[in-house]
């Protein structure tokens, strides 16, 4: 039944009662898309400001794809200007003026003048050829300067770092960084005057081995100073290429220190690859990175090019570094590139400020509309719901006014309505609580009796356990009697045959009893460890025809396999028989032998059993299945019984290999 409130009075005008009136009826799908609406064309605008921030991280992006390019012309100018040097010095190391020069100063100590001459003119056009400064050396295995760019340093020991007596040692080319004070690259070549004292350059030494062309023997070595930083270098190039910005190599010590060969920056603003005069004035030399956050990033990412964005020298740049390869090792050289980003940041902002003046204007639109909203449905609604929380909190009687008939009044209504439907089914479960009370009773009692039935089944398992061991017990008790009966019956007689058969049948018995003795002693009433009982067979076995060690030696190779009483008994007397056998006919003569007993078990479960000696061995043309002999027969009739098969082998003696598999238990009573 539909309740209704007395409509409100404190709206003056009728039109605006009837539009508000009307609005209030619509359905709430029509006041949401009415809303939205609205809030889409403000969500729309306020996209802009997104697209700002994307725009603001896409030039991120490209600024670091673009310091990227840059820093890889940067290294394309460094690694070409490296493998020139290297390209001449192996041209030069097969010069055949240089080896004959090298030949003859380790002959004679000394050099033909005109070939002297030679030598010198071709280790000077290297410096003039070269596109920075380059200064080479041919040194001797006594490790003085033979020729050189700089004649006046002939007979002079050179042996930087001591890699030319290594070059001698292993006859390979080494290439070396170092980072050596201007100061003393002057003092060494006194061309380079125009350096700076204070100033830190960073040279690659190139050891070229200069060997002979038949035995291939190192008669000297070529060695190629160049130097990457300081006059004429690789950054000033670079900044001619790529433009203005920030250019740095940096070398990782052996312990880890990194230290700065060189930088330059360029306080010009350039595009890529246009090329500009340098103007002196507009650049800073030996600008440290701010931190070596980024170099520690680029040697853990092996050879990747990593990017950052950091202030150098109160500006904002995006940098990228690489490692580049040395063949020594002994230092990783790092090249370093910064893209500025001034012009690109500022048009960024700019557009930031007006996508903020615009974003002002929507959030002030949005709250407008947002009240409105909520003045026409989150009013009705929090109504709602305070009635709910009255009737959660156990006020059961409590029921909603309906006032609307769209999905909101529907929603009111249809909360009385689940509201009376719950109150039903409180009585409903009330009803059923008293009923699961009473089978919740009923089942305690039935898991109780099951309880006291499950005891006495546990009961009488372990009193038919006790008993099955007292019967295996007594069985072997037994067992026993009649062996040791039949050992002292022997003393009554003296027909050989007559006691040798009471001592056969003794055996069988003994060996019947163990596998009682077995069951009784162990936990596992239904199978038997097969390999502790063939030990104790076996020692039986020798105990009965007085054998030892040293007359017969019996090699057990026997590995833990289980059977069951319907498979061990066979079992255990045909490895009787066949011991027995070996016993009285292995050894007729001699008296002495070996005899193997092997026992495993194959991965499909199939149980091999073998028996060997070295013995005379079974007579041949004779077929042990039709020999008149109890034993034999025993042992193909429990071979039978076993389902199994039995191989005769002659060969060196005598070996019986049984197979068989574990017979399944039958019941001998009908369940």
């Amino acid at each position: 039944m539909l309740v209704r409130e007395k409509k409100s009075k404190n709206l003056s005008s009728p039109r605006l009662r009837f539009g508000v009136q009307w609005f209030e009826n619509l359905p709430i799908l029509s006041k949401l898309v009415t809303v939205l609406l609205t809030l889409d064309i403000l969500v729309f605008m306020g996209f802009t400001v997104i697209e700002v921030y994307v725009e603001r991280d896409e030039a991120g992006e490209l600024l670091g794809d673009q310091a990227k390019a840059e820093l890889a012309t940067v290294e394309n100018i460094y690694i070409n200007s490296i493998e020139q040097a290297q390209s001449v010095a192996e041209a030069q190391a097969e010069n055949m003026a240089i080896i004959n020069a090298a030949e003859q100063y380790n002959e004679n100590l000394t050099i033909n003048p005109e070939l002297q001459e030679r030598v010198n003119q071709i280790l000077q056009n290297t410096e003039l050829n070269s596109e920075t400064a380059q200064k080479a050396f041919l040194v001797g295995k006594d490790l003085n300067i033979i020729a050189g760019s700089q004649p006046e340093r002939i007979g002079d020991i050179f042996n930087p770092y001591n890699l030319v007596r290594s070059v001698f040692s292993s006859s390979e080319k080494i290439a070396v960084n170092q980072v050596v004070n201007a100061q003393e690259i002057k003092n060494k070549f006194p061309d380079f005057s125009s350096l700076s004292p204070s100033k830190n350059i960073l040279v690659q030494y190139i050891f070229t081995p200069v060997t002979t062309w038949e035995t291939e023997e190192v008669q000297g070595v070529l060695v190629s100073a160049k130097l990457i930083t300081g006059k004429d270098s690789i950054l000033d190039r670079s900044v001619f290429t790529i433009g203005g910005g920030y250019h740095a190599i940096y070398l990782q010590q052996p312990n880890g220190e990194f230290v700065l060969a060189a930088s330059l920056l360029d306080l010009e603003s350039h595009d890529f690859g246009q090329h500009h005069n340098h103007n002196p004035d507009n650049h800073l030399n030996n600008i440290s990175l701010p931190n070596t956050d980024i170099l520690s990033e680029v040697i853990a990412g092996e050879g990747k090019t990593v990017t950052q964005r950091m202030f150098i020298e109160g500006s904002q740049y995006t940098v990228a570094a690489k490692t580049l390869t040395n063949t020594r090792e002994n230092m990783t050289v790092i090249l370093v590139r910064g893209t500025p980003e001034v012009e690109i940041l500022g048009l960024i902002n700019r557009s930031i400020k007006r996508q903020i003046s615009l974003f002002v204007l929507i959030i002030l639109l949005t709250l407008f509309f947002s009240i409105t909203l909520a003045r026409l449905i989150a009013k009705p609604l929090k109504d709602l719901q305070r009635k709910t929380q009255e009737f959660s909190q156990g006020n059961l009687e409590v029921r909603a006014q309906v006032s609307r008939t769209d999905e909101i009044g529907q929603l009111a209504l249809m909360f009385n309505q689940m509201a009376d439907g719950i109150l039903a089914a409180f009585d409903q479960e009330a009803a059923n609580t008293e009923t699961q009370l009473r089978l919740n009773k009923e089942l305690k009692q039935q898991i109780e009796e099951r309880h006291k039935v499950e005891n006495k089944l546990k009961i009488s398992l372990r009193e038919k356990e006790t008993l099955l061991k007292e019967i295996h017990h007594r069985v072997k008790n037994n067992l026993f009697v009649v062996s040791n009966l039949l050992e002292f019956q022997t003393d009554y007689f003296d027909d050989p045959k007559l006691i040798q058969a009471l001592e056969d049948s003794r055996n069988r018995i003994y060996s019947m009893a163990l596998i009682h003795q077995q069951l009784y002693r162990s936990t596992n009433l239904h199978q038997i460890d097969f390999s502790s009982y063939l030990e104790q067979l076996v020692e039986n076995l020798f105990e009965s025809y007085n054998q030892t060690e040293d007359e017969i030696k019996c090699h057990l190779k026997i590995k833990p396999v289980f059977l069951n009483v319907e498979t061990a008994h066979p079992c255990g007397l045909i490895v009787n028989e066949l011991i027995s056998n070996v016993f009285k006919h292995a050894f007729p003569e001699t008296g002495g032998g070996d005899v193997w007993l092997g026992l495993h078990q194959e991965r499909s479960g199939e149980v091999v059993l073998s028996v060997k000696d070295n013995g005379v061995g079974f007579p041949k043309g004779v077929n042990f299945r039709q020999v008149n002999s109890l034993g034999m027969e025993l042992i193909c009739t429990l071979t039978q019984q076993l389902e199994g098969t039995i191989e005769l082998k002659r060969k060196r003696g005598t070996l019986f290999t049984v197979r068989f598999y574990e017979l399944k238990y039958c019941p001998r009573i009908p369940v």
